[in-house]
């Protein structure tokens, strides 16, 4: 394994502290010394010019050893101590000592004690480096260790991996300097900071970042289809990888257009750890450039990002174009509240708008539309007429019709808002609409074995019985002196398939059953918009009839008193009519909610029961198979 680079929160320099100029300068004049003497006893003849000679080199070494001695008494330097635990380290409270840590001693640490580890940090430097089984020269991932506080992070230089990327671009942002100053909340004493966080960090606010990747200048000079993709690394909760790709634009890297939707990344838990990771691939998935950004030094807007190679050497044309917003996170509650505080005037329009319509709505006395005014005068009053929903006996003879030959509910809903408008004035029918009997039809488990959820459990199933199968195959090429052996592996093969197929009956069949689920909630809501549109429609029938019948009386009563009483006896019957009929709606909604009950209640036993008979499948065929192997060898 070859010499490794330090990197991390303080510096990214060599880990081996420079030697004393005080020990050199000691050597040096003992050194002397020894030449001086063994000078004189050789040479006797020119005692006045050797001696001369010795005075004048002793004095030289006298005086920088004691300049050595000076100057490392105002150096700085860390002690190297063995590590026993973080309760030690408190309790001798050293700051200037410092340990080393292996990978993997430093990430057991980090997962059984995240908060001492970041608490030590604190007080004292620690140094991480590669295990000795590298021998391939690869890297860990440092960003593990950045977010517990670790100064000095170990890599190897010569492997320009993901984990060397990540270095050169995370101390990239401090000018290029090898010093990255931690958070305040990493380094003060009375703060506390676990790097396992999933909510918000007290004293930091969330953020979103959204990058929106739009084109590319001059990407390469070869002829090829390029992708583009975002990642995100820092504390576990905000890393995000192999998530947002964008499309591949064939044959063109002079000038390529993504114009993709923007990747957001919706809650960054700890943006002051937190980097962007932009890549340029080819189709192929070759790496063509890339770019890491920290989250913190982020400007928001239209930027050109110019890309880097693999070992984060500029690259002089390659670039791409994005949109970049960065702003503090929201949650989807405060959503609205925020928008109406930062556009008020726009929020306040809404208001107006809904109000007017409101008024539309509630007003009684309002004329209705003449019969002989064109259609052009009022679209959106002849268009709601057009798509009212249809009386009680056409649209049963539509939904049963959809029904019997099989469509679906939103078939269903379709051939009911096709239906012919209601009856010309003075006949109404209020008789309910709510008979479909797909609303509550049963719901297909070979249907729903055809789900992409479904699919992917019974996919790793086949994988793992294949592999189990393939090594299965091997047990053939034995001898047949081990005839014994050989049926023992059999049965353990048969033994590892059945455990698998045991393995995913589990997740297979509760998948099954919150699909079953979700479906029956679907159907419930459609059920529930269908009664709320029924009851809204009865509403507005009855409202129509009651200020024809008032027009009517008006016409035929001149007398005030006698007009008034009529209309409030008008008033009264209609009131009564709308309460018996939504009596009805809502009686009839009942009974279907409760055979869709009924029908989920079935569809869950069918599922154990299936899910039984599989598992005793499973023993029986086992038992079988053993007694056949057994068969064949006797």
């Amino acid at each position: 394994m070859g010499r490794g680079q330090l990197g991390g929160h303080l510096c990214d320099t060599p880990s081996r502290p420079v030697s004393l100029a005080a020990d050199a300068a000691a050597g040096e004049d003992s050194a002397d010394e020894s030449e001086s003497s063994s000078d004189e006893e050789e040479d006797t003849q020119e005692v006045s010019v050797e001696q001369l000679k010795a005075k004048q080199e002793k004095g030289t070494a006298a005086s920088e050893a004691a300049a050595g001695t000076a100057i490392s008494a105002l150096v700085n330097y860390v002690t190297p101590t063995h590590f026993h635990s973080f309760e030690a380290a408190e309790k001798k409270n050293r700051g200037y000592e410092i340990s080393s840590f292996v990978e993997t001693q430093a990430l057991q640490l980090l997962k059984t004690k995240p908060v001492e580890f970041v608490n030590y940090n604190k007080r004292q430097m620690s140094r991480i480096y590669p295990k000795g089984t590298r021998v391939d020269s690869s890297n860990y991932m440092p960003q593990a260790f950045w977010n517990a506080g670790c100064q000095l992070v170990a890599l190897n230089f010569q492997s320009l991996d993901l984990a060397m990327q990540m270095n050169l671009g995370f101390f990239e942002y401090n000018h290029r300097c090898g010093y990255v100053l931690k958070p305040d909340f990493m380094r003060r004493v009375d703060r506390r900071f676990d790097p396992f966080a999933e909510s918000t960090v007290d004293g930091i606010v969330a953020g979103t970042v959204s990058v929106q990747v739009l084109s590319g200048q001059m990407l390469t000079d070869k002829r090829c289809g390029v992708y583009v993709e975002v990642e995100m690394y820092g504390l576990p909760a905000d890393t995000v990888r192999k998530r947002f790709r964008s499309k591949t634009v064939p044959n063109n890297t002079i000038n390529p257009v993504f114009n993709e939707e923007p990747f957001v990344f919706s809650k960054v838990v700890l943006p002051h750890l937190a980097m962007i990771r932009i890549l340029l691939c080819e189709e192929t998935g070759k790496l063509l450039g890339h770019r890491i950004l920290p989250v913190n030094g982020l400007r928001p807007g239209y930027r050109h990002v110019a890309l880097r190679s693999e070992g984060n050497v500029p690259l002089s044309q390659p670039m791409l174009f994005v949109k970049i917003v960065v702003k503090d996170y929201v949650p989807d509650a405060m959503a609205a509240f925020i928008d109406a505080l930062s556009n008020p005037i726009a929020y306040q329009s809404e208001l107006q708008k809904r109000e007017k319509q409101l008024e539309a709505l509630i007003e009684d006395d309002v004329e209705l539309p003449d019969a002989t005014r064109p259609e052009q005068a009022h679209p959106s009053a002849e268009a709601r007429r057009t798509s009212v929903v249809p009386v009680a006996a056409a649209a049963v003879a539509a939904m049963t019709r959809s029904t019997s030959n099989g469509g679906s509910l939103q078939k269903s809903a379709e051939a009911a808002a096709a239906m012919p408008t209601p009856p010309p004035k003075g006949q109404f029918i209020f008789t309910v609409s709510l008979t479909d009997s797909a609303l509550v039809e049963a719901v297909d488990l070979d249907l729903l074995r055809k789900h992409p959820a479904y699919e992917k459990v019974a996919s790793k199933q086949e994988k793992e019985v294949a592999k189990v199968k393939k090594k299965q195959g091997r047990v053939g090429q034995m001898r047949r002196s081990q005839t014994d052996s050989m049926l023992s592996l059999h049965k353990d093969q048969l033994k590892q398939e059945t455990t698998v197929l045991s393995k995913y009956c589990a997740p297979l069949f509760d998948t099954l059953g919150a699909l079953v689920k979700e479906r029956h909630e679907q159907q419930r809501r459609k059920l529930n918009d269908v009664l709320h549109r029924q009851e809204m429609e009865l509403k507005r029938q009855l409202d129509e009839r009651n200020k024809a019948e008032k027009k009517e009386l008006a016409k035929r009563h001149r007398d005030k008193q006698e007009l008034s009483r009529m209309k409030r006896e008008v008033q009264q019957k209609h009131i009564n009519m709308a309460v018996n009929e939504i009596q009805k709606l809502r009686e009839l909604h009942r009974a279907k909610d409760e055979e869709l009950a009924r029908r989920q209640d079935e569809t869950q036993r069918e599922l154990a029961r299936q899910r039984e008979e599989y598992e005793r499948r499973l023993t029986d065929e086992l038992k079988q198979k053993c007694d056949k192997l057994e068969h064949e060898f006797q």
